[in-house]
C-alpha cells in the first residue's frame, strides 16, 4: 500500500519533512508518495498531512489566501492524521 502524504509547502522545512515521512514509511515496509501542497485541490487526496515550521503569520496568511486552510480543516474533521511541528503547530491550533 502506498501512503499519500501531503507536506504543506508554503514555507518552512519542506524537504526535511518529506524525507522524514519517506523514512518512517520505509521502516514499516510501506511506501510513501509525498506531495508538496502549494495550492488548493491537493489536500483532499492525501492520507495524512504534515505542517512544517516557518513563520506562523506568513504560513497562516498563505494557507487562507490559497484556499488550503479550509481543506486542512476538512481533513482534520474526517479524522485523518496530521503532524505539525514548530510554527505548523501554532497554525494548527484552534485556541485563540
Amino acid at each position: 500500500m502506498t501512503i499519500r502524504a501531503g507536506v504543506v509547502a508554503v514555507q518552512g522545512d519542506v524537504s526535511e519533512h518529506a524525507e522524514a515521512i519517506r523514512r518512517a514509511a520505509a521502516s514499516h515496509d510501506e511506501t510513501a508518495e509525498v506531495v508538496e501542497i502549494r495550492q488548493s485541490g491537493t489536500v483532499p487526496d492525501c492520507d495524512l498531512l504534515l505542517l512544517p515550521g516557518g513563520e506562523s503569520t506568513t504560513i497562516s496568511r498563505l494557507l487562507h489566501r490559497e484556499g488550503i486552510a479550509a481543506e486542512i480543516e476538512d481533513h482534520v474533521a474526517t479524522g485523518k492524521p496530521v503532524l505539525a511541528t514548530c510554527a505548523g503547530l501554532i497554525v494548527a491550533s484552534t485556541d485563540p
